[in-house]
């Protein structure tokens, strides 16, 4: 017999009431510093006591300079913000449903109008879509502070109360780790993110 989407099942040992899962989405409901807004809590509440399994967020960008292009987007790059992350995960976690938090650094599919930063990216390869800018080639030492931010950002998803996070699909984490688009040649960058 095969297994109801209506049953209780499980995602790395994380429970679930049931099988739905709502998929990240932007939902632009983040303030100016990229701390969920009560208009959050409640579209997250209101999914939860309808009945989903589990809610993944829209992304949370790890440093400004990896902000999506899209407006009011969601930040975990400072801890100033935990407070209002756990207040959300409380609320949403009452009613049975686990929150996982998206981390990103949009890299080069983002613009730097929208940043206030230039983009980034393993190469001077401007992306397909957001072309207006050649990114600036990341050194080393630029690799590793994102990286560390990726590590600060699941630090911080966990002291808010976050159930699990992911990396999302599509931006600088994945893209290096991959390495589409890249021509970067230095020896070492690949070996640690790989790892």
């Amino acid at each position: 017999m095969k297994p109801s989407i209506f049953e209780p099942s499980s995602i790395a040992g994380m429970a679930l009431k049931n099988r739905f899962i709502r998929s990240a989405t932007h939902e632009s409901m983040a303030d100016e510093h990229g701390a969920p807004t009560e208009a959050l809590e409640k579209l997250y509440v209101r999914l939860a006591k309808g009945g989903a399994g589990a809610i993944i967020t829209g992304y949370a960008g790890v440093q400004q300079d990896g902000k999506s292009s899209l407006l009011r987007m969601l930040m975990i790059d400072n801890d100033e913000l935990i407070p209002a992350y756990r207040k959300l995960t409380d609320r949403v976690h009452e009613h049975g449903t686990p929150v996982i938090l998206q981390i990103a650094h949009c890299g080069r599919q983002t613009r730097s109008a929208a940043t206030g930063f230039p983009t980034v990216g393993p190469s001077p390869i401007a992306d397909f879509i957001f072309n207006e800018d050649t990114p600036h080639e990341l050194n080393n030492r630029e690799i590793e502070t994102i990286i560390d931010s990726f590590v600060s950002a699941a630090v911080a998803s966990k002291k808010s109360r976050f159930r699990r996070h992911t990396a999302s699909h599509g931006t600088w984490l994945p893209a290096v780790t991959v390495s589409l688009g890249s021509h970067q040649s230095s020896p070492g960058q690949m070996g640690r993110i790989n790892s």
